[in-house]
């Protein structure tokens, strides 16, 4: 009875068939994990021997053999999701969204796998028996993968593709890295290889500029060299008589102390004249009008003689006798 109603669907026999394509498939994915360890091996001893362009060959086997490896697992996992919802199956006449992808995905690798599991293809017809043929043809009869309900990742892995030299390089340096083998591909771009270009000194730059970029440079090496260095500034005022500063170290990263309020002897050992100063300030002298120019002093002694013995006691007698 259930074989007139869906046109010789047999639920055990699609059941059955999918069990043995589990086991089936990870037989054929631990021969491809063994063959990846053995190509790793002779890509190993390829590099140790500079033979680089045979090792290029065996690591794009590598990259096609994970590939397939990653997606017989995730296929795997499909095959147990449908077990886990075979009831869909048995109950719904029409393909559900609910087990849409899994059939699919099942449907469209048989083909792909037709070699190594073989019991794929028997659940391929199952399901058309199932579904219909023209249902199954008008769910898979657009071309891009994201709008036949298939699954991506599984499409992706399973397809047969060349591997880029970008996968090429990733599996020849992760042996290299494996196995301590001091080897970079030089195919591949300089910041691809961690290239870090030098940074050339200033006196390679200042020798080979010249014209607009020298003058830059010039301008620009001026105005550093007119910045004061950070943490070196003196404090302690300037001496008001001879302009020199009176330099005390400031400590590192305290701004500079005021300077003081009244007039400190300098390290120069000058002699300021008190007159001139009061406060720290310096006071401008004071002329008179009886006062010589300097011009008609400039050529003798601004200053005169001490008076003689004999005047100095005659004064000094006269101011007795007014006492």
């Amino acid at each position: 009875m259930i074989g007139s109603l869906f046109s010789g669907f047999d639920k055990s026999k699609t059941k059955a068939n999918i069990k043995l394509s589990i086991q089936r498939m990870q037989l054929v994915r631990n021969k491809k994990l063994q063959y990846i360890d053995g190509a790793k091996r002779r890509i190993k001893d390829l590099l140790l021997q500079n033979k680089e362009e045979q090792a290029r060959i065996q690591a794009e086997n590598v990259v096609r053999e994970e590939a397939y490896a990653d997606g017989l697992d995730r296929l795997m996992s499909q095959c147990e999701l449908l077990l886990a919802r075979f009831q869909l199956v048995e109950s719904e006449k029409h393909l559900s969204d609910d087990v849409k992808e899994m059939v699919l995905t099942l449907i469209w690798a048989a083909p792909r796998l037709g070699e190594d599991v073989k019991e794929l293809i028997k659940v391929k017809e199952q399901f058309i028996s199932r579904y219909g043929r023209k249902a199954i043809e008008e769910a898979m009869k657009v071309d891009d993968p994201q709008n036949e309900g298939r699954n991506i990742r599984i499409v992706h892995l399973l397809s047969y593709k060349r591997p880029t030299e970008q996968e090429v390089s990733n599996v020849l340096s992760s042996v290299a890295k494996q196995y301590n083998i001091n080897w970079t591909d030089e195919s591949l771009p300089l910041e691809v290889q961690g290239y870090v270009p030098s940074v050339p000194s200033a006196d390679e730059v200042s020798g080979g500029a010249s014209g607009e970029e020298g003058n830059v440079k010039a301008a620009v090496d001026g105005w550093n060299q007119s910045r004061p260095p950070p943490n070196t500034q003196t404090a302690g005022g300037v001496c008001t008589h001879c302009g020199h500063g009176m330099a005390k170290e400031a400590e590192p990263g305290l701004p500079p102390p005021p300077p003081p309020p009244y007039d400190q002897p300098c390290q120069h050992h000058c002699d300021p004249d008190p007159k001139q100063h009061v406060k720290g300030q310096i006071v401008p002298p004071t002329f008179s009008p009886s006062a010589p120019d300097l011009d008609e002093t400039e050529g003798g002694s601004t200053t005169e003689d001490p008076p003689p013995l004999d005047e100095l006691e005659r004064r000094l007698a006269a101011l007795r006798g007014g006492k």
